[in-house]
């Protein structure tokens, strides 16, 4: 979920976009992620309850 709050914050307009933007090693290990893939986005995003991101935004 935090990857898709910074997918928000910084107005990123694809998973691919966001991939992009997560190419920093520091922010990486900050978040906790290895490595990202636009495929390990995509199966992430499908498995967040989008009523919760909607009252985050509303």
């Amino acid at each position: 979920m935090l990857l898709m709050l910074y997918a928000q914050l910084m107005e990123a307009d694809s998973l691919h976009a966001l991939e992009a933007a997560l190419t920093n090693r520091d922010f990486q290990r900050a978040i906790g992620v290895k490595s990202t893939s636009v495929s390990q986005l995509s199966r992430k995003n499908n498995q967040l309850d989008p009523a919760v991101l909607s009252n985050l935004f509303m």
